[in-house]
């Protein structure tokens, strides 16, 4: 019988660091499988990178070579960056405990289907807006657009974090928090956190950072 979980819906509270080394561990199950798979297939590990483009981009570097124009051989030299870094899969490493966030523990809660796509979408907006600014050479505007990536982040935290506990100088929610945990450079894990939850099936994430179930 399915059993429905709706928005609200809250986890018990959990140690950030835990939630954490399971997302990252489960990512690496992920990332070893399709490896294997492709290497099993003798599929590349790299079949996303746009490869008529990159001919294209060191192409046009060679010539701005050529022509000694420092202001062309770096935008260049960033799209070929933006098109290459980080397309190909490499086998992940085990999770390293960060000591900033010992002690730390969160409460998440399920939120609407609605605005976890939202704010999946807002997020690809402001990425896209970043990636063609630099490609252009406007850092204001690539800054503007990081700027609006961290608000979304700060928006997925406020909006699944119910509680933090082990951390001093919390106000009384944690959205009027945000700046602060910004400062204290926990906005970045606190985000990670919220995100494992919110790609992991309801009934799986109120139960995420928990000991797996006896059987």
């Amino acid at each position: 019988m399915a059993l429905l979980i709706y928005p609200g819906t809250k986890g018990e509270p959990v140690a950030l660091q835990d939630v954490l080394r399971e997302s990252h561990e489960a990512m690496r199950e992920r990332v070893a499988r399709q490896i294997a798979l492709r290497k099993s297939r003798r599929v590349p590990l790299d079949d996303t990178t746009d490869w008529p483009r990159v001919t294209e981009a060191v192409a046009a570097a060679s010539v701005a070579l050529s022509e000694r124009d420092g202001a062309k051989v770096a935008k260049v030299a960033r799209e070929i960056v933006d098109l290459t870094d980080g397309n190909a899969m490499e086998e992940m490493g085990a999770y390293e405990p960060d000591p900033d966030i010992e002690g730390i523990t969160v409460t998440m809660q399920v939120v609407a289907d609605a605005d976890r796509r939202l704010w999946a979408a807002e997020t690809q907006a402001h990425w896209a807006r970043a990636r063609a600014a630099r490609l252009d050479g406007d850092m204001v505007a690539a800054q503007v657009a990081m700027n609006a990536v961290d608000a979304v982040a700060a928006k997925v935290v406020a909006g699944v974090i119910v509680e933090i506990k082990g951390v001093e100088g919390l106000k009384a929610t944690v959205a009027e928090s945000i700046p602060g945990l910004t400062l204290a450079n926990l906005l970045g894990p606190l985000y990670a956190a919220a995100q494992y939850f919110l790609d992991l099936p309801p009934g799986k994430a109120v139960r995420c950072g928990l000991p797996p179930l006896s059987t």
